[in-house]
Formats: C-alpha cells, structure tokens, sequence
C-alpha cells in the first residue's frame, strides 16, 4: 500500500527526474524497474506547490536554510510511494483519494519541507511519490534540523497504515482497505522481514534448546538426589547392620556372662547358659538382619535400575547435543550478523550508484518471476 524510503544526495537527480518525467538522451527516466507507458504520461499531476526549480536545487536551498551535515551519508530526502488501493475505481474517488494522501502527509511534514507529489498514472497501478526534506526540532539547541531518522521513527512507520486507514475511513465513509496482512505490523522493507524471520527462527531455537537443557538438568537433579538418598539409605544399613554385630557377644569365644555346667546323670555333659536377655538380643538381632540385608538387596536393585535406565545412561550423549545446538547457534548468529553487515553494505553502495541500483532490482525482479513461473509448472 505505501513505502517509505531515504535517500542521499547521490540519488537525489536521478530520483526527481524520475518523478517529473524529464528525459535524458531521449529516453524516460525509470525508477525501480517502472514500466512506464510514456504515451499516458501526460496524464500525471503535481499535488505540491510549484517551485520553480529543480529536485536538487530545491533541496539544496532547504538543508542551506537549516542545520544539515555535510556528510555523503546523510538522507537529505524522503518518500512515501503511495499506491491507489484497488477498491477504488472511479476517476472522481480517485482523485479524491490522492488529494487525502498529500492533506495527511502535508500536515505531518509540513508544506516548507515538500519537494513534490507527483501522481504517476502512466504505470501499472497509479501512486504517488511524496518526497520532503526530514526537518526537526532540535530540542536541545532550540533550532531546526535534517534528520530523517527522527523525523520518521520505527513507532512512525508500525503505526503509519492505522492512522492513514482510519483518515480514510472519515473521508470515504468506509473501509477501502489501506489494512491487510501486509501492512498490519507497519512498513518494513522486505529485507527487514527476512531478516526478522531469520532472527526469529534463531530465537526459536534458542528457546527450544532452553528449554531442553532446563528439563534434562532438572530430570538429571532429582536423579542424581534418588540415586545419592539410596546410597545414604545403603551407607547407613551397613552401618546399623556393624553395630548390631558388634553389640551382640555371643560367638565362639565364650563371653564372660556366659557359664558352662555339666548336666546329666550318666553322661554328664557341657551346657552353656547365658542370661536371657543376651539371648533376646541375639535372637532379634539375627532377624533384623536378615530383614535389613533383604532391604539393601532392593535398594541395590533400584540402583542398578537407575544406572541401566535411558535417561541416566544418555545424559552424556543430551548434553554433548545441547552443546552442538548451542554451537550452533553461535554460528547462525554470526552468519546473520555477517549478512546483516553485507546487506548494509551492498545498500549503501546501491545508494551511490543508482543506475547500479536500478539494474540490480530489475535482475531480482526477472530472477522472482522466473521462479514462480517454475513453481507455478
């Protein structure tokens, strides 16, 4: 529906030859691979006042008149392209409709900034190419600036179709459909929405990889607390089971609480008699560790299980993957960082070079419908 661009001094006369039509060597000026019906140029109209000079010459006379750096990289000039959405098909709403369009951009931007309006009704789909200087208030310094970054902000661009659709809709007196799935979340660029997604399928695996190392350190934690609970469960059996061997006497080597008396009339012979409650002790004792040694067989068996189950024995194997996901992920990283800096870089050359430019989207453009047409087979 709309695009916002900046540009720098580079492209400024190229840009307004464009938006007035003027030739060069006889051939009309295209921007941004425009197929252009030059027999229906003349249909084409300016909404902004007339200044009387040239794109560059008035440009140059505005940033003269207010603080504008020198530098090569500043965006001296901004356009919205406006395209009439298709829902209107009269010549009278559709006039109407650009008229709006230059109002609202007019009282966002000011009159003294516009460089034109031009209407282009000699190209596919008739639009407009808004183009103003970016002036602000300096807040600081109290005075007047170029700077497009602050003159339209990212909260500028995100909320740029709501407003414009609901303007339109006082005008029009319903919804001609500014709103769609495209312009729903603002004016990006299509770069900027690869590289979002790109960024987002990276924040993705971040989080799934998160996610997994958070649950398989939190299983690995309270295995780790079972296993160490049976082996303090095991260490202290085996020490009860000593001690009871320890506190019961009766054995081979007869105790001193222990008397030997003969007994019997004809052949008498040895008894031992012990007092009854080292008997008791002994007796119980024995039992209870017959029971004690059937518990640590159990605890041994829950043990072995743990150390034979899957997760246990796969624990090395989780986190050597949870360090090739992260490491990955670096990598992507940097990768999306590189390409970042490439795609800068290639942008910034463009800027310089607009015939370049011009060339590059025209290859882009036949490479896409050469592809479709593939898919579409």
């Amino acid at each position: 529906m709309a695009n916002f661009q900046k540009h720098g001094r580079g492209s400024i006369g190229h840009l307004g030859r464009h938006f007035e039509r003027k030739t060069v060597d006889g051939k009309h000026i295209k921007y941004n691979n425009a197929e252009i019906k030059t027999e229906l140029s003349y249909l084409n109209y300016n909404l902004a006042p007339n200044r009387g000079m040239s794109t560059s010459e008035f440009i140059e006379k505005r940033t003269g008149e207010v603080k504008c750096l020198k530098r090569k990289d500043v965006k001296v000039m901004c356009t919205w392209v406006v395209t009439l959405p298709k829902t209107i098909n009269s010549e009278k709403e559709e006039r109407q409709f650009f008229q709006e369009i230059y109002n609202f951009l007019e009282k966002t931007y000011k009159q003294e900034n516009i460089v034109s309006a031009f209407v282009h009704k000699d190209e596919k789909q008739p639009h407009m190419h808004f183009a103003f200087v970016p002036v602000v208030q300096d807040r600081k310094k109290k005075i007047l600036k170029v700077s497009a970054k602050e003159c339209v902000t990212r909260v500028d661009l995100q909320q740029f179709h709501e407003k414009l659709s609901k303007h339109m809709e006082k005008i029009f007196g319903r919804d001609i459909g500014i709103l769609n799935q495209a312009t729903k979340e603002g004016n990006r660029a299509i770069d900027e929405l690869k590289r979002k997604s790109a960024i987002e399928r990276v924040a993705e695996v971040n989080e799934k990889t998160k996610n997994l190392i958070e649950n398989t350190q939190q299983e690995l934690k309270t295995l780790k607390a079972e296993l160490e609970n049976l082996k303090l469960e095991y260490e202290a059996k085996n020490a009860y089971i000593k001690q009871i061997n320890k506190s019961c006497e009766v054995s081979k080597m007869l105790p001193e609480y222990a008397k030997v008396k003969d007994k019997g009339i004809l052949d008498r012979q040895p008894y031992i008699t012990i007092p009854l409650e080292k008997w008791e002790q002994k007796f119980v004792s024995a039992n209870e560790i017959k029971s004690i040694e059937k518990m640590k067989q159990v605890i041994e068996s829950k043990i072995n299980k743990i150390r034979e189950s899957n997760l246990y024995k796969t624990g090395k194997e989780l986190k050597k993957e949870i360090e090739n996901l992260n490491e990955k992920n670096r990598v992507l990283f940097n990768e999306l960082s590189s390409n970042k800096k490439v795609l800068s870089d290639i942008e910034k050359a463009l800027e310089r070079n607009p015939d370049l430019k011009e060339q590059v989207q025209k290859a882009l453009k036949s490479y896409k419908s050469n592809r479709n047409r593939g898919r579409s087979r």
